[in-house]
């Protein structure tokens, strides 16, 4: 399907008349190839001056960041801009949002999610970053003293590293040139169910050839999901062949 952006100027724009905001957790398919929840600083109102908590989740699902937080707030964070800036955050109209959200997979997405916050509360932490137990702050790696707050993605044990570290981590190759980290992915696609597998995929995104081909044959046991990386497949070589032509 095709994804249409929005950018900040687009819904700060006058004739843009949406009370939603619905944004993509991009972070997997940014430069920095990160998967995680994205923690928000969002300012308070003038009676309220501690600034709030926004998250959101490592899914391909949109999120409507209305839900939690009126529009002109979450404009108003630094946090949000740097997040869209860095392309972790994609902005989406509503058109794009609701032909997601109707998509095979969207319910048992949605559902995974609920009991991914309900794990996180009943354990008294809200923190998660996939294959990686960091802190990231800033989303560039660069130290910028005109931005006070930084963007957040969650980690497990405090420890604080620059993203660009982080996008460096788990860069060695196996023999057939494949990371420890994709390979730890793999092995947890293969041990779920299909559509489980194949929201997995869509939420990490961005993939190698060599990656889609290892998953293809590997995944015996998931239909869905090896006819969607077939079709993955196809349309690279689509383009491969179109740009050498």
């Amino acid at each position: 399907m095709s994804i249409k952006h929005l950018t900040i100027s687009d819904i700060e724009d006058p004739s843009y008349t949406s009370r939603s905001l619905w944004v993509l957790n991009s972070g997997p398919s940014s430069v920095y190839e990160l998967e995680g929840t994205i923690l928000l600083s969002i300012p308070g109102t003038s009676g309220q001056q501690q600034a709030q908590a926004l998250k959101i989740p490592a899914t391909w699902l949109p999120i409507n960041l209305t839900d939690s937080f009126p529009k002109h707030r979450i404009l108003e964070s630094t946090d949000f801009r740097a997040a869209v800036r860095n392309e972790l955050l994609t902005i989406v109209d509503d058109k794009t949002a609701q032909s997601l959200l109707a998509q095979k997979g969207a319910k048992e997405e949605q559902k995974r999610l609920i009991a991914e916050a309900r794990r996180i509360r009943d354990a008294g932490a809200a923190r998660t970053i996939n294959d990686s137990n960091v802190t990231i702050t800033r989303t560039d790696g660069v130290k910028d003293d005109e931005e006070e707050n930084p963007v957040y993605m969650s980690g497990e044990d405090g420890k604080e590293v620059n993203v660009a570290k982080a996008a460096a981590n788990g860069l060695d190759v196996d023999e057939n040139g494949l990371t420890p980290k994709f390979v730890m992915f793999a092995q947890k696609v293969e041990a779920g169910t299909d559509i489980n597998a194949l929201n997995a995929l869509r939420t990490r995104s961005k993939f190698s050839r060599r990656e889609y081909k290892y998953l293809r044959d590997n995944l015996k046991h998931h239909p869905q999901t090896v006819a969607a990386i077939k079709a993955k497949l196809a349309d690279m070589s689509s383009k491969a062949k179109a740009r050498a032509a």
